[in-house]
């Protein structure tokens, strides 16, 4: 047991070789969200999932585990769109997304992206997310982008302050800051968005002035959740406890899914490409799945970026010698940090193990709280019996 509601399992099926790590994390016992994190907190740019987690972590929040997320392209640049604490990094790829609503309760789709700003009755389209501005286009640029739109001076560039926490799917009211005509290449900094458009899209931002309200309006369709976070993947493997998929080489996989009744999620991570483990075809993955209980998966990025951290630790054995790779982004599970707890017992690891004739086994013993916080312990100051 990891924290309140959460069991991390390693599954050794010798016979082929697979190992499999899964984390169980009951929705219903506890305050569980689910976070994701961009590498280096920018559209471009890679980092091992360990480096994520210390980023996310912070005195208000506890990161108890998390995998790797989406595949990605030059850059570190994720191939499918990704929400933090509703903010849109980027439009979406026509393949499936993991997104979490306002209740972190999660849903498996493939994605559209529309957008909108309006003020005083009348109405632009937005057409881009962090990315070159377009001919007649208006394109939102945030944090996540870099310290500048770097736009040129054929158009009009608004800086604005939301009022209101962003949720993809639902209006959120901002305040205009500044208003920047025939300059181009604004600084984000200062703002939490940048509205940025050219030629008739530029009319519309024209008109605008410092303080007023505008409503901007960002979806991923045809979801209709407010969204609050969302992560990319390449296929949905299983659905309604049905497992379908032509992936038929055996890989590294990681993978998330989801029970029935979505109270039950799991993240999962196959060792693939060594001698203790070749890997699973997606389709072996899937059948794997369902026969504990998972009735919704998406396959996120496999091969040498599969990597699950619990507690601070890599726990599986990536295939690129050992190490974590640097990868676009990843997939979390916190807790509000409740602070330091009282020692409430002890574990060892492996927790469970069958030992066979003539084998050894390694034991560690960690002292833990009572959210199954653990530390290391001296195994000079332990008796075993």
């Amino acid at each position: 047991q990891v924290g309140p509601g959460m069991f991390h399992t390693e599954y050794e099926i010798r016979r082929v070789p697979w190992r499999l790590q899964v984390l169980k994390i009951d929705r219903s016992m506890q305050d569980a969200e689910f976070r994701t994190v961009k590498a280096n907190n920018r559209l471009t740019g890679r980092q091992r999932p360990s480096e994520m987690q210390k980023e996310l972590e912070s005195d208000s929040v506890y990161v108890v585990a998390g995998i790797n997320g989406d595949f990605y392209g030059s850059g570190g640049v994720p191939v499918n769109a990704q929400v933090i604490d509703g903010m849109l990094l980027k439009k979406p790829f026509p393949r499936e997304l993991i997104a979490f609503d306002d209740t972190f309760a999660p849903f498996i789709q493939t994605t559209s992206f529309s957008g909108s700003v309006s003020y005083d009755g009348n109405e632009v389209a937005v057409n881009g997310i962090n990315e070159t501005r377009g001919e007649n286009h208006l394109t939102v640029y945030n944090s996540y982008f870099g310290s500048s739109t770097g736009t040129n001076a054929f158009g009009t560039e608004v800086g604005v302050r939301l009022i209101e926490d962003p949720l993809v799917n639902r209006a959120t009211k901002a305040v205009v800051e500044t208003v920047e005509s025939q300059q181009g290449d604004m600084a984000i900094e200062s703002h939490s968005m940048i509205l940025s458009g050219h030629g008739t899209a530029s009319e519309f931002l024209d008109d605008l002035s410092v303080d007023d309200t505008l409503s901007v309006q960002l979806n991923l369709n045809p979801l209709d959740q407010p969204i609050k976070e969302a992560i990319g993947g390449s296929t949905q493997f299983i659905k309604n406890g049905v497992v379908d998929s032509n992936w038929e080489e055996r890989h590294p996989r990681t993978a998330v899914g989801f029970s029935a009744d979505s109270t039950h999620m799991y993240f999962v991570v196959v060792d693939g490409r060594q001698s203790h483990s070749v890997g699973m075809k997606l389709s072996e993955l899937g059948d794997f799945l369902v026969m504990i209980g998972v009735d919704h998966a998406i396959n996120l990025d496999g091969g040498g970026s599969s990597a699950m951290v619990i507690q601070k630790e890599v726990v599986n054995q990536p295939s690129d010698g050992g190490r974590q790779r640097a990868v676009a982004n990843a997939l979390f599970v916190t807790l509000p940090d409740p602070g330091i707890g009282s020692i409430r017992g002890i574990q060892t690891k492996p927790g469970l193990k069958r030992i066979f004739m003539g084998e050894d086994v390694d034991l560690s013993v960690y002292q833990f709280d009572e959210y199954y916080r653990r530390e290391l312990v001296d195994t000079s100051d332990v008796r075993f019996t």
